[in-house]
């Protein structure tokens, strides 16, 4: 709970089990006041989420997609229109020199050549737990 009152220590805004410049009724008052208060904001903000729940979602998806959004996506979700930045895979792709169209080595899991595999295994020693 908040204190507002001065203390002598010079801590002001909270309250320190010190003594109070106001009564229990006044506390309680503020208290109830204050639930109103959040409890009004929290209905409100659920109002809004579910009013712009295509917004939410699109964004959701964006991203999943993309992973990071700055404030430009973001106006462009909200005013129904797509993000068309490239996605880290189109950026990883790219720097390999490779295209879209080129399949990537490791992406799909399936049964493969055993004499070839996707994943190469190190000579190392095995780690051991602990």
């Amino acid at each position: 709970f908040v204190f507002y009152g001065e203390e002598e220590n010079g801590m002001q805004g909270f309250d320190l089990g010190g003594t109070k410049a106001y009564s229990e009724e006044t506390q309680q008052i503020i208290d109830e006041e204050v639930k109103k208060l959040i409890d009004s904001l929290f209905t409100e903000t659920v109002q809004l989420l579910e009013d712009n729940r295509d917004k939410v979602d699109e964004v959701a998806r964006a991203l999943i997609k993309h992973e990071t959004l700055d404030s430009a996506d973001i106006d462009r979700i909200m005013k129904g229109e797509k993000v068309t930045k490239p996605t880290v895979s189109d950026l990883l792709d790219q720097e390999r020199g490779k295209t879209p169209d080129t399949p990537r080595r490791g992406t799909v899991i399936a049964p493969g050549n055993e004499d070839d595999p996707d994943v190469q295994v190190g000579t190392g020693p095995v780690p051991s737990p602990g």
